[in-house]
């Protein structure tokens, strides 16, 4: 009998403030649970919305640096080290697809992961045993190429890759508020964020 792969679907994560990773909040409690809901993946592709570049932009093999791209912190976010690592096999493949699509994509081995990354997967994966690679986001993405973008990596899934993309609906650090009370413009944005993704998907672009 064939072993069977599992083909996780992918996810996208609202990773807040860099704080979450030391925070009880009901978004890092549900982050600590996630990986108990299936089976582990075999690697985890992620892109953080932080994370932009002129082309893409791929990890390179080996040990990924814990990027604290933030600033004003409490000092214990910066004593936080994520020690994921970069699989040579998976992230051949994950090239091939790109580039067999016509996509250049350059391997990078300074940048590591940041905040967007690092905060969601620490929480999801503590051990930091599963493989993990970050894609950046081109400049100038709108939600069609996005879209094909991922598309093009779906196969991904068929080796058991996680695709997380990482985020939030809205970013507007002047509004933030205690914990549990977004500014009204908030809810506003996450109805009509809930409405375009429960629609047909070519009513999104």
């Amino acid at each position: 009998m064939p072993e069977t792969v599992n083909r996780p679907a992918p996810v996208f994560f609202a990773h807040g403030a860099p704080t979450l990773a030391l925070e009880d909040t009901s978004a890092s409690r549900f982050l600590k649970s996630f990986a108990e809901e299936g089976s582990a993946p075999a690697g985890i592709l992620i892109l953080s919305a932080h994370w932009e570049t002129r082309d893409l932009k791929l990890s390179a093999p080996g040990q990924l640096p814990t990027y604290h791209d933030f600033g004003g912190f409490p000092a214990p976010l910066y004593d936080i080290s994520y020690p994921a690592f970069a699989d040579e096999d998976l992230v051949d493949e994950a090239a091939r697809l790109l580039e067999e699509a016509g996509y250049d994509v350059e391997l990078d081995s300074r940048r590591g992961l940041d905040h967007g990354a690092w905060v969601p997967l620490s929480l999801a994966f503590p051990s930091a045993e599963i493989p993990v690679m970050a894609l950046s986001i081109p400049r100038g993405s709108t939600p069609g190429s996005i879209y094909q973008l991922g598309r093009v990596l779906a196969p991904l899934k068929d080796k058991g890759v996680l695709i997380i993309g990482s985020g939030s609906t809205t970013h507007n650090l002047r509004a933030f508020q205690p914990q549990g009370s977004p500014p009204p413009q908030c809810d506003q944005v996450r109805r009509l964020a809930g409405q375009r993704v429960a629609d047909p998907i070519n009513r999104l672009f």
